[in-house]
């Protein structure tokens, strides 16, 4: 009777532990021992109420109510915590070619890192690599693509373009993206969600470079906002124009393939041989604490992710 609202809708009741104690509401004086020194314990407001449960700094008071009436209290423990350590990795994975999932165990901010992978060959540009804090809510789904080195003649996991042999020579692809988002898929097939904010960051791939003759260039770095040109007509991707969304152009004949990324760099596609492909671009959503650098990766792609905190 003196606390009606927890059986009102939307209602908050504030209930102290010294009220509870001097109405003889409860026979023993609760305290909370997080407020214990010493065997010293001050009085101390434990709660705000709704009609279903009461919290207190990182505890709840869960209230239910049985068949005849009577009200049953449980003390749960941790409801703003977490388990992860301020500046805790809870994802930390390199290619394997095919997407891996990151689902938080609590609310918070994470930072997001990704890098792309370099085109192919020696010479092939560097992968690009971008970060930026996320808020996430605790059992959101992070989809994780990353981006795999360009081979001879076959273009990088998540979008490096191909090229050829040509007079039995092998030629230079370009490295794939690594990018994370909120909905699945490669990134060549999210086109519908670039202005939306499910696609959260994307590093860019490298410009695959000529295997084993004497090229003219290196592979065009994968971006930062904008990817590497190629020598020739190789031109680097930018945040709205490239080869393709999510796929770097093939190369022709013995030409480097373009860097995958946010928009893919250019294959090169001059009628002579031995021309390496453009950088693909980088992407950042609205992220605070946001950066994305050119041409920083060798190899593989990676991804990581670490708690900040609450």
């Amino acid at each position: 009777d003196d606390y009606p609202s927890l059986n009102e809708d939307g209602a908050v009741t504030e209930i102290y532990m010294k009220d509870l104690v001097d109405e003889k509401l409860i026979s023993t004086n609760l305290v909370n021992p997080k407020y214990c020194i010493d065997g010293e314990c001050i009085s101390k407001k434990i709660a705000t109420c709704t009609d279903t449960s009461c919290t207190v700094d990182d505890y709840t008071i869960k209230v239910t109510k049985d068949e005849i009436g009577k009200y049953k209290y449980e003390l749960l423990i941790g409801i703003n915590t977490c388990e992860y350590a301020v500046n805790q990795v809870v994802f930390d994975e390199g290619y394997s070619g095919d997407v891996k999932t990151f689902t938080p165990k609590c609310d918070g901010t994470y930072k997001l890192e990704v890098w792309g992978a370099q085109g192919s060959t020696a010479t092939g540009g560097k992968g690009g690599y971008s970060k930026g804090n996320f808020i996430a809510n605790k059992d959101d789904i992070i989809y994780i693509y990353i981006g795999g080195q360009g081979t001879i003649s076959k273009g990088g996991y998540n979008g490096g373009g191909s090229s050829s042999s040509y007079g039995g020579n092998y030629c230079g692809s370009g490295g794939g993206a690594t990018h994370m988002a909120k909905v699945p898929g490669i990134l060549s097939s999210l086109q519908q969600h670039a202005n939306d904010g499910e696609i959260l960051i994307v590093a860019a791939g490298g410009g695959g470079a000529n295997a084993n003759i004497g090229g003219v260039g290196n592979g065009g770095a994968g971006g930062g906002l904008t990817g590497g040109n190629g020598p020739g007509n190789a031109v680097g991707a930018t945040q709205t124009s490239g080869y393709q969304f999510g796929q770097g152009g093939n190369g022709y004949l013995c030409n480097g393939g373009g860097g995958g990324g946010y928009y893919g760099g250019y294959g090169n596609t001059m009628p002579t041989t031995s021309r390496a492909g453009a950088g693909g671009s980088s992407y950042i959503a609205n992220l605070s604490d946001a950066e994305t650098l050119s041409g920083i990766n060798t190899g593989n792609g990676m991804a990581k992710i670490t708690y900040i905190g609450s």
